[in-house]
This record gives C-alpha cells, structure tokens and sequence, in this order.
C-alpha cells in the first residue's frame, strides 16, 4: 500500500485578534520594522482577509533600505497577499493613525529607571488611535495617564507562544485620548 498522507500543517494564526474590537481586514504596523521580515510575512501568511494594510516604521536607512530591496523581491515573487506601505520615519513622524493592531520588537528602545518605555508609550499615545491594540516585546509602556490599558501580559513566552524564548509579551489597549 502507499504511505500514508503526512499530517496536517498547522495553520498560522493570530492570536491578538480577540483584542481588535472593530472587524477584519485591519491595519496592522511594526513600529521598528528592521528589514521588513514581520511586516512582509503578516501580508504573505494572512493576506486581504486579515489585512487592509501591512505597514513597517523603520527610522535607520540601512535597514530601511533592506526592507525596500525584501519588499521588491516580494512583489517579484508574487507572495504579497494585501498591501504593504515601508516608510523610512522616526516613530513619531510615522502615519499611524489608522493602525488597529500596532507591534514593537523593543529590546533596544530606551527605558526609564524603571525599565518601561516612557518616550514610546507618549509617542504612541499620540499617534495611535482609540481602540488600537499595541504589543511590546520584552519591555513594559510606562502606564498611569490612562492612555493605554493592560490587556495581558505573557512572560517567558517569547513572541509565538513557544516555550524557553525568554522573552516577555506586553499587550495595550489604547484607551482615551492624549493630554
């Protein structure tokens, strides 16, 4: 007889989705993008269905300029399934604010003596909508202004849910306007 068929792959999935309370397509943005690799993939994996846009920040040229040469190779490829807008800006000079779903990878942003992320939780206070749902890897946004509320917290769990990545996983809600 002939082998038997392998396995079902495991779908990707997006498990911050429950927090996004309008319905999808949505905006997402990498605050921080590098050479592009999340933003990339969120269009290639997910698509129209998930997304209106895939958008990356990246405010250091030479990672910008990588992420311009990845997103050509992309379309090249034909693996973009939505739109994806890279723009070479400072956090604070980005268009965000029609972002739903906001993401930062942000082991090198700077920390107040406390460790959280005082200048970037201001920043995105300005920039980011009601309602918009941003997650921080590895440190905390400096909370107490009522900006932003604490949805969830995962520590240890790395940024997909695999166990031993060390990292921990901070989940906002944006939640009244900035002062």
């Amino acid at each position: 007889p002939p082998p038997p068929p392998p396995p079902p792959q495991p779908q990707p999935t997006l498990d911050n989705q429950r927090y996004v309370k309008s319905a999808p397509p949505y905006s997402f943005c990498d605050v921080g993008s590098g050479a592009g690799r999340i933003v990339l993939s969120a269009s290639a994996l997910w698509g129209s269905e998930l997304w209106k846009v895939c958008r990356g920040v990246e405010v250091a040229s030479a990672l910008a300029e990588l992420a311009d040469e990845a997103l050509k190779q992309a379309h090249a490829s034909k693996i973009l399934k939505c739109r994806v807008d890279l723009q070479h800006a400072s956090w604070d000079d980005a268009d965000l604010e029609d972002v739903d779903l906001a993401f930062a990878y942000s082991t090198a942003y700077e920390t107040n003596g406390d460790g959280e992320l005082e200048q970037f939780a201001t920043s995105m206070a300005r920039k980011l909508k009601l309602g918009a749902v941003l997650v921080t890897v590895d440190h905390p946004l400096k909370l107490g202004d009522g900006a932003f509320r604490e949805l969830e917290t995962r520590h240890g769990a790395g940024v997909y849910g695999a166990p031993g990545l060390g990292a921990d996983v901070y989940i906002y809600e944006r939640t009244c306007p900035a002062g």
